[in-house]
């Protein structure tokens, strides 16, 4: 056992505690999937989209110079850039004469736009020390055992990363196969039962031969494109995670139209199904008042858990979810904190109870009663003795104690 309490002490992970017993449960059964954007590329060695923007312009800049005057937002400013890279490029594939008809000039231009993209990319990428930017990485480590156990992962970013961990033998052993499936259609067919990584908006190894997706969501028509695939159905894999799995959202801003879309469409497709969004704080910088606000504004739209954490605790989380059992149960009681949860749903006869239950697929639900009920139960109590009132009443009490210990 090899737990170091401290790093559970925080007082949001202790709060967050019902919930990681919730995932817990779900991550055993297989119903859990991390879907992770930008945020998680920041201790990677990778640019954001703005430094990604900029290192384009300066790739472009010596054959059109124009690009300097490009100032628009990130989605706006990629859209602009290849078309001014479209441009030059035509005509120098047209004077090249290798290429005789425009569908193969304009599938050479997507080609070479791409290879721009990756360059940008991993600019700052050395082979050699991919391993050790895991490693040092705050959480990574943690996502990997996370990932290694569920179905899907959805990476909305195009590098291999994730990948790369699932290929270490140390973070990820396995005996003659490949440890992952990557795939970037909602058409493709899972061939593994876990470790499938589904990359939406592409995907770009750091090894070019490598096997890649044609098409990038890069710009702001390209979102627009997405989002239109939402509203027609064509992102039913992503919709498939988000109603039918306890789904984590680490490294997010929530500012995705296409990801929001999802999420309210699936809040009303699977309104008791609810996921988690992990939004990365400086705990100084933002008050009581505001976590408030924030977590009530994104449960209430999108039913999102919003946890508020910082990257210690990011780490703490996920290694409470993943855990063995015996080191969980043993860190729960040095902590004073409950493993298990009950909740009882009470109201009238008819009032909905039983339909209200049924909606709660990521809980452990129970059957309203365990035995069968007693007929004089639908009676009212005025018609019926003081000793079958008695009967009634002591049976009750039983099917509770049975909830209680199951």
């Amino acid at each position: 056992m090899n737990i170091n309490i401290e790093n559970f002490r925080s007082t949001s992970i202790q709060s967050a505690w019902k919930y990681i017993c919730q995932l817990r449960i779900q991550h055993h059964k297989n119903k859990t999937s991390l879907v992770l954007g930008a945020g998680i590329s920041w201790d990677l060695d990778l640019p954001l989209w703005g430094e990604l923007i900029e290192r384009i312009k300066n790739a472009i800049k010596e054959k059109a110079p124009e690009v300097i005057m490009v100032k628009d937002a990130p989605g706006k400013a990629a859209l602009v850039l290849f078309e001014m890279f479209s441009f030059y490029r035509k005509k120098e594939l047209q004077n090249e004469c290798d290429y005789k008809t425009e569908s193969l000039i304009e599938r050479k231009i997507l080609a070479d736009w791409r290879e721009i993209i990756h360059q940008a990319l991993y600019k700052d990428t050395v082979k050699v020390d991919r391993k050790q930017i895991i490693l040092d990485h705050p959480y990574f480590v943690e996502m990997i055992e996370f990932i290694k156990n569920s179905e899907l992962t959805v990476n909305y970013n195009f590098d291999d990363y994730i990948e790369l961990g699932l290929s270490c033998a140390d973070l990820n052993p396995t005996r003659h196969e490949r440890p992952y499936q990557t795939v970037w259609s909602h058409h493709s067919q899972f061939t593994k039962d876990k470790c499938v990584i589904y990359h939406p908006n592409g995907f770009l190894p750091l090894d070019s031969k490598k096997f890649q997706s044609e098409e990038l969501i890069f710009s702001d028509g390209a979102f627009a494109d997405q989002l239109l695939d939402g509203l027609s159905g064509n992102l039913s894999t992503l919709l498939h995670v988000i109603t039918k799995k306890t789904s984590i959202l680490i490294g997010h801003s929530l500012t995705d139209s296409t990801l929001l879309h999802l999420l309210r469409k699936a809040s009303s497709i699977s309104p008791g199904n609810y996921n988690y969004f992990i939004k990365f704080v400086d705990h100084s910088t933002l008050d009581d008042k505001s976590k408030t606000a924030i977590f009530e504004a994104n449960f209430n739209n999108y039913n999102l858990i919003t946890l508020f954490f910082d990257n210690k605790e990011i780490k703490a989380f996920l290694k409470a979810i993943t855990m063995p059992e015996a080191d969980f149960l043993y860190l729960s009681d040095i902590l004073g904190l409950p493993t298990k949860y009950n909740y009882y749903l009470v109201g009238a006869v008819g009032i909905g109870k039983s339909t209200v239950v049924s909606q709660f697929g990521n809980l452990i639900t129970l059957d309203e009663w365990f035995d069968e009920r007693p007929t004089k139960m639908a009676v009212s109590p005025d018609r019926i003795d003081s000793t079958e009132t008695k009967t009634i009443d002591e049976w009750t009490n039983e099917q509770f104690g049975k909830k209680t210990i199951t």
